[in-house]
């Protein structure tokens, strides 16, 4: 997955100079445990006739925060396409799901190793 991810910075590059170039970071904490999360997600916009396209991706990182610290848990990376045409769109997107190793895991951490998950959707939509 980080291949990808290299793969996707080194298009955004040269696209991102006929592109808007959009994105985020986001950090949350859950509010019944001392689970916590960060998210960053990159997007390019280019619109070619009347449609508009957007590629992104991003990735969360799922971690215990405690002590000031974080102990990572979970990484979820995202990789998607939309193409829009007035209020309706068509979306693919791919969703890999991978356990980290860190000093809240260690104890499980042989055991679920090959728990990683994979999906990739396919949606259509309407937005308002």
């Amino acid at each position: 997955m980080k291949n990808l991810l290299i793969i996707l910075i080194l298009l955004f590059l040269p696209v991102s100079a006929i592109a808007e170039t959009h994105g985020f970071f986001e950090f949350e904490k859950a509010l019944e445990n001392d689970y916590a999360k960060a998210e960053i997600q990159l997007e390019l916009h280019h619109n070619i006739w009347r449609f508009e396209n957007t590629l992104y991706g991003g990735w969360e990182t799922w971690f215990v925060l405690h002590d000031l610290k974080g102990a990572p848990f979970c990484n979820i990376y995202h990789v998607g396409y939309q193409i829009m045409y007035k209020p309706f769109y068509l979306e693919i997107e791919h969703f890999c799901n991978h356990p980290v190793y860190s000093t809240y895991n260690r104890d499980w951490w042989g055991s679920n190793f090959r728990n990683s998950q994979k999906l990739t959707t396919v949606g259509i939509g309407i937005k308002w």
